[in-house]
């Protein structure tokens, strides 16, 4: 499955899109506490009521990972700086850049598999 994918290292959370995790079939569990969601713009905020655990596989490394459930724009996929610390990696180096800035991705199966 095709996912767009932004590697962000200024972003405090691990996020995948409710439309994504539906069509890749996760478990979602609901939150006792709804947790808010600010961004950096006026008026932008939102509320994560859902998380997932899944396991992302990068060849042979296997990392299991939580996922706040949340209405994010464009991307499927949001990788902030918690699972770039897990693999004691920053942004540039995790997948070859394909923009100016090497924050976006288009993933596909291989090299990365969601399961």
């Amino acid at each position: 499955m095709l996912a767009n994918v932004l590697r962000d290292s200024g972003c405090e959370g691990v996020m995948v899109s409710p439309d994504f995790a539906c069509a890749m079939g996760m478990a979602l569990a609901k939150l006792e506490q709804p947790i808010g969601l600010q961004l950096a713009c006026v008026g932008s905020k939102s509320t994560i009521n859902y998380g997932t655990e899944t396991t992302i596989v990068f060849g042979d490394t296997h990392v299991k990972e939580y996922f706040d459930v949340s209405n994010i724009d464009y991307y499927d996929i949001i990788l902030g700086t918690p699972f770039l610390q897990c693999l004691g990696s920053c942004p540039g180096l995790l997948w070859p850049r394909d923009d100016m800035h090497g924050d976006i991705d288009s993933l596909q199966e291989p090299p990365v598999k969601f399961t």
